[in-house]
């Protein structure tokens, strides 16, 4: 998997694997954290969030949720992944759709919603009980041909939409620099 220059991912698979990438060295380990991903395709991606040290598997198809050290959403056969177990969750992604991704790494709950729709009774709760102190990245997971793009909110690249929680004027609060 490549980063190009535009900020858009793009990957090149040999024999259909699986390939992973994390965002390197953006690792936290508490506050509130949000970032975007907008799928420039619609086929099977697992998105979300991962330790430092996960190691995904392009070969065996070992992605991120397929181990304990991850947990995504796949909006593309609608599943929730942890450490290879997978649940029906989510509405299904189409070229375009936004990805909204958010940790509350002092409460350990991880929560996604598609295109902006937070569910306010609390539905758009995926994982909780995430072990955060020792860090988490941005991660994802795509098979071949398929696209997106991360946006971390840095100046240039304004976030599409809100995050769950209300904004406080605290540090610890923020989306990734």
């Amino acid at each position: 998997a490549h980063v190009l220059p535009d900020g858009n991912l793009s990957c090149t698979v040999i024999s259909g694997g699986f390939p992973s990438i994390t965002a390197e060295g953006l690792a936290v380990t508490h506050g509130k954290w949000y970032f975007e991903v907008t799928c420039l395709s619609a086929g099977c991606m697992q998105i979300g969030w991962a330790t430092p040290d996960f190691t995904g598997d392009a070969i065996t198809g070992l992605g991120v949720g397929d181990d304990a050290k991850s947990w995504a959403y796949d909006g593309y056969r609608q599943r929730r992944w942890h450490d290879a177990a997978n649940q029906a969750w989510g509405p299904k992604w189409s070229p375009g759709s936004v990805v909204c991704c958010a940790l509350d790494a002092d409460t350990g709950t991880l929560r996604f919603a598609l295109d902006g729709q937070w569910n306010p009774l609390g539905d758009t709760v995926a994982f909780e009980d995430i072990p955060a102190s020792q860090g988490l990245v941005p991660a994802a997971s795509m098979s071949s041909e398929e696209r997106l793009r991360f946006n971390f909110g840095a100046p240039g690249t304004p976030l599409a939409h809100s995050w769950p929680w209300v904004p406080c004027s605290s540090s610890s609060s923020s989306t990734l620099p």
